[in-house]
């Protein structure tokens, strides 16, 4: 055969397969390249819905209450829908038809979440008080579920109880232990003992009152404390302690008005014992949660669903959740390796998988769609590890076309600007150089960087981050008087770039790193400031109906 009819016979045969494979490229390309626009069209929206919460809650100051929660998630929703059908209004898609293509969203909160999705409006007619008639309306509507908390049935023996777990080590026991109906709650931590009249120390260091907490309001600075998430400031020029509430400066308390409970106020404020309250009261929880009721023998496979069904973990299958006294389990409760911590995350997972694979199933039922199947989606491992312990809001959107396939994607968006959760990164450590810096900055174990304990002026402390945020309060005409509470600025080289962040050492966790550092005076302080933040921040972020005639009055020091 001439090589001519080869080249023809290969033209005719490899060019039509040319242009096919041609056209397939640049298909699959498009429909990458449109998956990746939806892709960030959905993470724009959550991260719109996201703003919309963290601004409703933060002006709302009854946010923590059920009824005004929802509202501020329902405002929420309405923002994430607004943007997603601004962002997609170029596709031709208007907001009604985007709830189409929307599932679910979930409101992860501290101990449970909410699941957004639509539902059946069902009507019923009774006779005498007897359902005779249910019928299912047409119209379909989109709403919040009831709350579902991070709970988790056990069955050991005669023991039927049920542990709700939250963001970080708090817990609530609720159910029959030995005979007994039990009702508990606290934080879950280990290497706590007793020191002295009062005292307590957390891995080796004194937990002690602190001397008064000082921030600026306008320009003006004030001594305060923090009950249950508000700050109480003292007036000494006025003798009154007062607050701030949607801007706006209101009285608690006066030396005129009640002299007795004024004084109360002015003692815990200069002798701020609510770090040493945290590590006391856990301390007492642990010890009752390990002996009391014996449940450092309580292992993963006693877990069941509320139907009575043994859940299958896919990690931690044959641990105890709670033992410290095996050579296996030494790992401290509070480490995020333990097997506490372990469990815990299993559970937010179970709990969240479970019912809203259901919820995006039965959406089959309600969208126009008929010809794409909605299911849940695979979730990255290192997107369950931070809803774990994040606060957090999860979009999902699913059925539109791409081309090439079909849409099915979810967006993740951290609130790391919450109150309602303190986080062990959201400590930092005020250096003498006027700067915040994270623990794990090799600065702080430099010489005299952090002031020394005995000097009750001046030492160094752990501060919250989202103190070292602008604020305002309203002014006598009205004008927002715009200020930093804290007036230290950012470190750039440990908060920004992150360059001098020490990895001398391995380590999985702030807690693990203070522990291996070398014993000296300068990681002692270290040590302290941050325990002490931690411990100060979360014991008067969840307190619960708490009066103030019920703190404790020591002397700073002991």
């Amino acid at each position: 055969m001439k090589i001519q009819t080869l080249g023809i016979i290969f033209i005719i045969i490899i060019l039509p397969i040319s242009f096919a494979l041609s056209l397939y490229t640049k298909t699959q390309l498009e429909t990458l390249s449109l998956q990746s626009l939806y892709d960030t069209k959905l993470q724009q929206a959550t991260y719109d819905a996201l703003q919309a919460f963290q601004l409703n809650t933060k002006n709302n100051t009854e946010s923590t209450l059920a009824d005004s929660k929802i509202k501020d998630i329902e405002a929420s929703v309405t923002a994430f829908f607004n943007s997603l059908s601004s962002n997609f209004g170029l596709q031709g898609y208007s907001k009604d038809e985007l709830k189409e293509y929307i599932p679910a969203i979930v409101y992860t909160m501290y101990d449970g979440y909410y699941i957004y999705s639509p539902y059946s409006n069902v009507a019923t007619t009774t006779d005498n008080g007897v359902v005779v008639d249910q019928t299912e309306t047409e119209n379909i509507q989109y709403g919040l579920k009831p709350y579902i908390y991070y709970s988790c049935r056990y069955k050991r023996a005669s023991d039927d109880f049920v542990i709700t777990y939250s963001l970080d080590n708090y817990i609530t026991i609720k159910g029959i232990i030995g005979g007994k109906y039990i009702n508990d709650a606290g934080y879950i931590i280990s290497n706590i003992e007793p020191f002295g009249d009062g005292m307590y120390k957390y891995n080796g260091i004194v937990m002690e009152a602190e001397t008064a907490l000082e921030e600026y309001i306008g320009n003006t600075k004030y001594q305060y404390i923090k009950i249950k998430g508000t700050k109480y400031y003292l007036d000494e020029t006025k003798n009154r302690i007062f607050y701030i509430l949607n801007g706006n400066i209101h009285e608690q308390i006066s030396l005129k008005t009640n002299e007795t409970l004024y004084n109360k106020y002015v003692k815990l404020i200069k002798n701020n014992t609510s770090a040493l309250m945290y590590y006391k009261e856990a301390y007492e929880f642990t010890n009752r949660v390990l002996n009391t009721y014996n449940l450092k023998d309580l292992q993963v496979t006693h877990a069941y669903d509320m139907e009575g069904n043994q859940i299958k973990f896919a990690t931690n299958a044959n641990k105890h959740i709670f033992k410290q006294d095996d050579v296996k389990d030494k790992t401290p409760l509070e480490y995020s390796t333990s097997n506490f911590n372990q469990h815990r995350k299993a559970i937010i997972r179970y709990t969240i998988e479970s019912n809203l694979s259901m919820a995006i199933a039965n959406f089959n039922k309600y969208t126009k769609n008929v010809a794409y199947n909605y299911q849940m989606p695979n979730l990255k491992e290192t997107d369950w590890d931070m809803l774990a312990n994040n606060v957090s809001v999860v979009s999902f959107l699913q059925g539109l076309n791409l081309g090439g396939k079909i849409y099915n994607g979810y967006s993740v968006v951290l609130n790391t600007e919450t109150e309602e959760v303190v986080r062990e990164q959201d400590i930092y450590i005020v250096g003498s150089d006027g700067h915040y810096h994270r623990a794990e900055d090799k600065y702080l174990l430099e010489y005299k960087t952090l002031g020394e304990y005995g000097d009750k002026s001046s030492y160094s402390r752990g501060v919250l981050d989202l103190d070292f945020q602008t604020t305002s309060v309203n002014g006598s005409n009205d004008e927002k008087i715009y200020y930093y509470p804290k007036r230290e600025l950012s470190c750039y080289d440990c908060v920004v770039n992150q360059t001098r962040v020490n990895y001398d050492f391995k380590y999985d966790n702030i807690y693990e790193y203070l522990n291996k550092l070398s014993v000296n005076t300068q990681t002692t302080l270290l040590k302290k400031a941050y325990y002490t933040a931690l411990g100060r921040e979360r014991w008067s972020s969840r307190l619960n109906n708490i009066k103030i005639e019920d703190f404790q009055i020591v002397n700073v020091g002991g």
